[in-house]
């Protein structure tokens, strides 16, 4: 019966951003740390979305498939995104 006017994208991007907001409110000054992953079918297709250090996997007669692309400060564009907000990469050992 059509898509009945559902934007996924906008719904899984503003559903992850909230999330983000609510788990800042709740952390201390100077931690770090949202992470979640979120995959559903629509319209007889897979919908992921993903925030922070997470990865949906679609696994299926042996072989794998990657729903969502890694947010790691070692891909330049998520390094450029945590440094223009004020964020600082450290390597820890």
């Amino acid at each position: 019966a059509g898509d009945c006017g559902i934007n996924m994208h906008e719904c899984l991007e503003l559903s992850l951003e909230e999330t983000n907001n609510q788990i800042h409110k709740l952390e201390k000054p100077g931690i770090d740390g949202s992470t979640a992953v979120i995959c559903t079918v629509y319209n007889n297709s897979i919908w992921s979305a993903n925030l922070g250090d997470s990865r949906a996997m679609l696994f299926r007669n042996s072989s794998s498939f990657p729903l969502t692309e890694d947010h790691t400060p070692e891909e330049p564009s998520e390094k450029q995104r945590i440094e223009s907000l004020g964020g600082k990469i450290e390597r820890v050992k």
